[in-house]
């Protein structure tokens, strides 16, 4: 496969998050993860084989943006096998199942990558912290909440700006969610 050069900037370091492999996308060096996604439904894959040359090209000029804004962007899932596909939908977190463009290598989930204020070992990450398992809220909760709000607001104009589409304006809201369409 050929990659446009700017995708040569990349590295991706294994990151422990949730029981599964999460890559965590800086500016500079060197960029290797291989293999592609796993047909195993419930693993989820975050690395770059598979995805459209063009899009790779636009998702690291929105994360290099990001990154220079201060923010930290974390990929967290790239393609999708179309029975992962089929398995999120059937679990009410994707619309459109083996149609979406994960299936197709157009479309990334992005999240905030920031650290939690207050839960060590945490990140940002959607923000819907106030909600996590019933628990009550900290301030440090509602702080993530807002600084998630906040990414997605950013990561949705930023993407915009570099020829992607953002499911954060959608009606069904998919604030993590950027593809090229």
């Amino acid at each position: 496969m050929t990659w446009d050069r700017r995708v040569f900037g990349l590295v991706a370091a294994a990151v422990a998050g949730g029981g599964y492999a999460m890559y965590r996308v800086f500016k500079g060096g060197s960029f290797s993860i291989t293999g592609g996604p796993s047909q195993d439904p419930t693993e989820r894959y975050a690395g770059f084989d598979g995805l459209d040359p063009d899009f790779v090209s636009r998702l690291q000029d929105t994360l290099d943006t990001l990154t220079d804004m201060g923010y930290e962007p974390e990929v967290y899932e790239t393609v999708r096998s179309e029975a992962r596909g089929e398995y999120l939908k059937e679990k009410g977190v994707s619309q459109l199942g083996a149609k979406s463009y994960h299936v197709t290598g157009l479309a990334a989930d992005i999240i905030d990558g920031r650290d939690h204020p207050d839960r060590s070992g945490f990140k940002v990450g959607w923000g819907s912290w106030e909600e996590a398992n019933g628990a009550s809220a900290t301030d440090g909760d509602k702080s993530a909440t807002t600084m998630a709000q906040d990414f997605f607001d950013q990561l949705a104009g930023v993407a915009t700006q570099n020829g992607l589409t953002a499911g954060h304006y959608w009606g069904w809201q998919d604030s993590p969610h950027i593809e090229l369409s």
